[in-house]
């Protein structure tokens, strides 16, 4: 039954990896898409951003530890969260987070916990025994169970099973719709000023049409970024652009590079634009969402 459940669970689900300490996954990290590291809480070290830069994983589940809820401030821990995500990078575009609850059963704080966390912009998972985890309310990502079989499998009812516990990380399961903070496409200053080094691809090559661009040390030091559009003699392209600094998002004018007003009308075509930040000592990050379906890439820089 057991490996039926894991020839199952392997057609839809990705695996991952859980530690206190930053440690190499085993004898082949690359089996392994998630890496799941503590940001806060009761945990005996907070990962630092080069740890988690040092990952190969480029799918990332940051945990907020809370063994003892019923001693503890919902609003506090929150916001001490939040800080922490945001101090290594996660863009609060309702990207994945857990709460590390161990066999705590209490819904009023997780409630509470999860309220500010979306409100944020993030979600939260809720993770604990399988014998008391479904105890509590359901969060806004749900449920991850522990369930030491020593084999991938999901337990009914989870979104994600934490499967093994190995001397130093512990081994899970899940599923892979979930919507956790990837890396893949982060870039570094010198890149993210090159126009021709990032591309927001057409839906046909990304069907979601999201991308997020973190600035990283180029906070405080650009004040505006810059689409340039391949078929703007021909075809509108039409972006959601969303920026974030120390005040929260913001939410810009749509953006269309084109042929002058409506696509049809003609007038000049647009190659690129330029959209300034608000506040460009504390912009942090640029979300996109690509709203077209036209077949050309459009280019993006920060100046």
């Amino acid at each position: 039954m057991i490996n039926d459940l894991a020839r199952e669970a392997s057609d839809m689900t990705v695996t991952g990896f859980d530690a206190a300490y930053p440690t190499p996954r085993g004898p082949s990290p690359a089996q392994d898409r998630i890496v799941a590291y503590y940001a806060g809480g009761d945990t005996p070290h907070v990962a630092t951003l080069d740890e988690w830069n040092a990952a190969p994983q480029t799918l990332r589940l940051p945990i907020y530890v809370c063994d003892n809820p019923t001693s503890r401030n919902p609003q506090s821990d929150a916001a001490d969260f939040i800080a922490q995500l945001r101090r290594i990078g996660c863009p609060p575009t309702g990207r994945l987070t857990l709460l590390d609850y161990e066999t705590a059963v209490d819904g009023a704080y997780l409630l509470a916990f999860d309220r500010l966390l979306v409100a944020a912009g993030y979600r939260v998972m809720v993770y604990g025994s399988r014998s008391t985890v479904f105890k509590n309310p359901k969060p806004s990502g749900g449920y991850m169970a522990a369930d030491w079989t020593s084999v991938p499998h999901m337990v009914p009812g989870s979104d994600a099973t934490q499967y093994e516990a190995e001397p130093d990380w512990d081994d899970d399961e899940f599923v892979a719709t979930l919507p956790f903070w990837n890396t893949a496409h982060t870039a570094t200053a010198a890149q993210l000023q090159q126009e021709d080094h990032m591309q927001i691809e057409s839906k046909t090559e990304k069907p979601s049409g999201e991308y997020s661009f973190l600035l990283g040390g180029l906070t405080g030091q650009v004040s505006s970024v810059v689409f340039g559009y391949d078929g703007y003699s021909v075809t509108t392209a039409k972006l959601r652009v969303v920026t974030w600094d120390a005040q929260g998002r913001k939410v810009s004018e749509p953006v269309s590079i084109g042929p002058g007003g409506a696509p049809d009308n003609g007038g000049p075509a647009q190659h690129r634009t330029t959209l300034k930040f608000d506040d460009p000592a504390t912009t942090y990050m640029v979300t996109v969402t690509r709203e077209d379906a036209n077949p050309y890439p459009v280019g993006v820089a920060f100046q």
